[in-house]
C-alpha cells in the first residue's frame, strides 16, 4: 500500500503501538529490542518528514490492508526499511531510506572502505548497504526503467551521537554519495535540504508502478557484463583446452534448445552438466551465462546465475559485482528465491491449504494447486517460466524436502515441495551443473533421476545431458590423483591405492630432482614427471612443519588456505574478535609432541554471519587478507573455489583401523548430519564387535568420505596434509607407494 507522508504522520502520532504490533505480527520479530527500535525508528522518521517533503508525496509501506515497514526488492530477500517516491523537476525520484536505532559511540573505521568496526568486528557500513538497494534497482527495478526515475539513498540513526566515524576515511567518499543524518538540529536542517533537492512534488502513477514493480534486467547492462567475463584476461573466467570444450557442448545444447523455440515457441527446456571434481564446472557456468547473455537470437528476459548455500551466493555476488563495476550483485539469485512464497508468509499458507500444510512436503502438490485456486500471488522470482534462463551452479547442494534429510529449517516453506522443481517451474531453459558425489550435508538429497521426472511432470520432457568426464583442470589438471582419492576413500586395499598412485605421484625427493627413486613398475617415471610439475601430495608430521611449507609456497606467489572437515566445535563462532582469543579458546588447539605451544586457529570468519566473502576471497580489512592462513576453511565453504595450495587438517572424525573406516560420531560437529550421528551411534552400540556397519553407520562413513572427498580435491597445484592419527597417516602414506610411514614430511 501507498501512504502519503501526511497519512502516515498521522498514524504514528495517533497509533504507533497498532502499527507496531502489526509489525511484529507480519515480520515474526518480536523481540523488546526490535520493538525498541521501531518505536524510536518510527516517531523519529514522521518528525523529520515534518520538515523534509510535501505531504502529498507518497512514502511506500507495503501494506496488504495493514502497515509492513519493510519493502522487499523485487526477486530477492532484501528489505528496505522505507522508500520515499514522488517527482523532482519532474522526474520521477526514489529517496531509499535505511533507519539505524545504534548506540555508535564506540564505532570506529573500518580497515578498509564500505566497512565500519562495531562491537569488536567489521560490518557493512550502512551507507554501502543503501548504496547496495540504489544500484540494485537502477539496474533490476521495472518501475525504475520504465520512468528512468533517479534512486537516492541516506541513513537515518535515531540518537545524537557523532558520525565522525562513519565519515571518516576510507567512507568519506561513500558517505558523500549515500549521506547520513542523526537527530541533532543540524542535521535535522541537513535532512531537510538534501530531501527538498530529491523530492519535490507527488508522482502518483511512478508510486503506484514502483508498488507493483518487479525484476526486470537491463539487457544493454547485462551484455556489458558478458563481455567482459568472456574477456580473456578475465580471472576467475578464463578457460583452459578442455574447459573450452565442456562449454563449447553446454553452448550447443542452449542453441538447440532456442532453434525449438524459434520453431515451436517458448517452452521448458532443461540441460544437465555433469562433472567430477576439478572438471571446471563453475567456471563453465559463469562462461555459459556470459555466452547465452550475447546470444542475439535469444530472446529478451532474465538471465540469473543461481546459488545453493551462503557461502556460494555471497561469493559469486562479489566476483559478478567486481567484474561489473558495482551494482550487479542482482545477477546471483538464491535458490529459495524460485519457491512460491517465502517463510515470512507461512501462516498464509497455513490459512489457504490448512493447518500445518507449511510444514507438511508429502503433500506439495495438493499446497500448490490450493494457492493457485485461491488465486494467491507467488513472490516476484517465483512466477513461472519468469526467468529466461537460469544456470544452477553446484546443483548437488539443492533440498528436496520430500527425501530424508530434507526437512529442518532451511529458509524456504518445505511444504511447497523440492528447490529444483521451482527453479525449472519458473525458468524458461534452467542448466544444472552438478557433481553427485559431492552432497555432502544430508539435506542435499536432490537426485538425478528427480531432475528427469520434475522435467518430464513440467513437460519439458528428458533433460539433456553433457557429461565434462575426463576433464581436469583442478589437482594440476591430474585425473590419475582424482582416480586415487576415490580409491583411497572406499573399501579399497592399500595395494590397489598403490596402483592408481603410481600413475601420478611423485616423491618430494624425486621432485625435487635428488634422491630418484623410480617406481618398481614403471622405470623413469618420477624423472619424468618430476621435470613436469606433477600434482604435489605431502603428508607432514605436524601443523607447524605444514604450515612453514605453505608459507613458503606462498612467499612464491601462490594461493593457499588452511581447510579442515567439521571435526571441532566452532566455539568461537559467535566471538566478536576470535583472532585475539588465547590457544583454549579457539576452535582448532592441538598439542604437539615436542612443541612447548599448541598449534591454534580459528573457524573461519564470517561476517555478518552469511558473508563468506571475507573468508573465500580476502576482502579488505579482513584478517585473512592479512594472512592467509589466519583462520581454517571447513567443507562447504571451500566447495566449489579453488587455492593454488590447501592445506587440510585431517582430525580425528574418519580413521582407518584394521583395514577398514571407521567414524568417531564425538568428532562429527557437522550440524547438516545431525539427523545421522545419534542413529549411527545407537546402531555402534548395538553392532559393537559384530565386524560389517550397519546402514546408518554405512551412510555416515560415506558422507564423511565426500566431505574428504572435497578437500582432498580443492588444490589446483598441491595438497599438503597433517593427519592426526597415527594408523590413518600410516595407511595414506602406504597407499601412496611410497613404501613406509616412515617418509612423512618433517621439515
Amino acid at each position: 500500500m501507498l501512504m502519503t507522508v501526511g497519512d502516515f504522520r498521522a498514524h504514528v502520532r495517533a497509533h504507533l503501538q497498532d502499527l507496531i504490533e502489526e509489525l511484529k505480527r507480519l515480520t515474526g520479530r518480536s523481540s523488546r529490542q526490535e520493538e525498541d527500535a521501531w518505536r524510536a525508528s518510527l516517531k523519529q522518521l514522521a518528525s523529520l518528514l515534518d520538515e523534509a517533503v510535501a505531504p502529498g508525496v507518497c512514502l511506500y509501506l507495503r501494506v496488504p490492508g495493514h502497515i509492513e515497514l519493510e519493502y522487499q526488492l523485487p526477486g530477492s530477500n532484501q528489505y528496505v526499511d522505507a522508500v520515499l517516491l514522488g517527482a523532482h523537476d519532474s522526474q520521477a525520484a526514489a529517496v531509499f531510506l535505511e533507519l539505524k536505532n545504534w548506540d555508535i559511540r564506540t564505532d570506529r573505521p573500518g580497515g578498509g572502505e564500505s566497512l565500519i568496526r562495531r562491537a569488536g568486528k567489521q560490518i557493512l557500513h550502512p551507507s554501502a548497504q543503501v548504496r547496495g538497494y540504489v544500484e540494485y534497482c537502477q539496474y533490476f527495478h521495472s518501475a525504475v526503467h520504465t520512468y528512468k526515475a533517479l534512486c537516492h539513498g541516506c541513513v537515518l540513526f535515531t540518537g545524537e551521537d557523532a558520525l565522525a566515524p562513519y565519515l571518516a576515511e576510507p567512507n568519506a567518499e561513500l558517505t558523500s554519495r549515500y549521506p547520513l543524518f542523526t537527530d541533532s538540529d543540524a542535521d535535522r536542517q541537513r535532512f531537510a535540504t538534501f530531501m527538498n533537492e530529491r523530492l519535490s512534488s507527488p508522482h502518483p502513477s511512478f508510486a503506484e508502478a514502483f508498488s507493483n514493480g518487479y525484476y526486470r534486467q537491463n539487457r544493454n547492462l547485462i551484455q556489458q557484463l558478458a563481455e567482459q567475463v568472456k574477456d580473456a584476461h578475465a580471472k576467475p573466467f578464463a578457460l583452459l583446452g578442455p574447459q573450452q570444450l565442456a562449454l563449447a557442448r553446454c553452448v550447443a545444447a542452449v542453441r538447440s534448445a532456442v532453434y525449438e523455440w524459434k520453431a515451436n515457441g517458448r517452452q521448458r527446456k532443461v540441460i544437465v552438466v555433469v562433472g567430477p571434481p576439478g572438471s571446471g564446472k563453475s567456471a563453465v557456468a559463469a562462461r555459459l551465462w556470459a555466452e547465452v547473455s550475447l546470444m542475439n537470437d535469444v530472446d529478451n528476459g532474465d538471465l540469473l546465475f543461481v546459488t545453493t548455500s551462503s557461502s556460494q551466493n555471497s561469493n559469486w555476488s562479489a566476483v559478478f559485482n567486481t567484474v561489473g563495476q558495482g551494482g550487479m550483485r542482482g545477477m546471483v539469485r538464491g535458490a529459495n528465491a524460485f519457491v512460491p512464497l517465502p517463510m515470512r508468509r507461512s501462516k498464509e499458507i497455513d490459512r489457504v491449504c490448512g493447518p500445518k500444510a507449511c510444514g507438511n512436503p508429502a503433500r506439495w502438490r495438493e499446497n500448490l494447486e490450493l494457492l493457485r485456486n485461491a488465486g494467491v500471488r507467488f513472490q516476484d522470482g517465483a512466477r513461472d517460466m519468469g526467468a529466461l534462463v537460469s544456470i544452477v551452479d553446484e546443483a548437488h547442494a539443492l533440498i528436496d524436502p520430500t527425501r530424508e534429510g530434507g526437512q529442518g529449517p532451511f529458509g524456504f516453506p518445505l511444504g511447497l515441495g523440492p528447490q529444483a522443481y521451482h527453479i525449472m517451474r519458473a525458468s524458461t531453459l534452467t542448466i544444472f551443473l552438478l557433481d553427485p558425489k559431492q552432497g555432502f550435508r544430508r539435506r542435499e538429497n536432490t537426485r538425478l533421476d528427480d531432475i528427469f521426472a520434475w522435467a518430464r511432470e513440467l513437460g519439458a520432457g528428458d533433460p539433456d545431458v553433457v557429461s565434462l568426464e575426463g576433464l581436469q583442470f583442478r589437482c594440476g589438471g591430474s585425473g590419475p590423483y582424482v582416480d586415487w582419492v576415490e580409491s583411497l576413500l572406499s573399501d579399497n586395499s592399500v595395494e590397489t591405492n598403490k596402483v592408481f598412485a603410481a600413475g601420478w605421484y611423485v616423491s618430494p625427493e624425486a621432485r625435487n630432482g635428488s634422491n630418484v627413486v623410480p617406481f618398481p613398475d614403471r622405470p623413469g617415471r618420477a624423472r619424468r614427471l618430476a621435470s613436469s610439475q606433477p600434482f604435489i601430495f605431502e603428508v607432514f608430521d605436524t601443523p607447524f612443519t605444514m604450515e612453514a611449507s605453505l608459507r613458503q609456497r606462498i612467499k612464491e606467489g601462490n594461493t593457499a588456505r588452511l581447510a579442515s572437515t567439521f571435526a571441532r566445535t566452532w566455539k568461537t563462532k559467535k566471538d566478536q574478535a576470535p583472532h585475539d582469543l588465547q590457544p583454549p579458546q579457539l576452535d582448532f588447539c592441538e598439542y604437539i609432541e615436542g612443541y612447548p605451544e599448541p598449534w591454534s586457529r580459528p573457524w573461519n570468519v564470517v561476517r555478518n554471519g552469511d558473508d563468506y566473502t571475507w573468508f573465500i576471497q580476502g576482502a579488505p580489512g579482513s584478517r585473512i587478507a592479512k594472512d592467509p592462513l589466519a583462520e581454517v576453511g571447513c567443507t562447504y565453504a571451500l566447495r566449489n573455489f579453488d587455492y593454488d595450495m590447501v592445506g587440510l587438517i585431517w582430525p580425528e572424525d574418519l580413521v582407518r583401523r584394521n583395514g577398514r573406516w571407521h567414524v568417531d560420531v564425538q568428532y562429527v560437529k557437522e550440524t547438516g548430519l545431525n539427523g545421522l550421528i545419534g542413529p549411527a551411534r545407537q546402531e555402534m552400540k548395538k553392532r559393537k564387535g559384530s565386524g560389517e556397519p550397519g546402514p546408518k553407520t554405512r551412510e555416515l562413513i560415506e558422507k564423511m568420505w565426500q566431505a574428504y572427498r572435497i578437500l582432498l580435491t580443492r588444490g589446483v597445484k598441491g595438497i599438503y596434509a597433517w593427519i592426526k592419527d597415527k594408523e590413518t597417516r600410516a595407511y595414506v602414506l602406504d597407499s601412496l607407494n611410497s613404501g613406509s610411514a616412515d617418509e612423512t614430511r618433517s621439515g
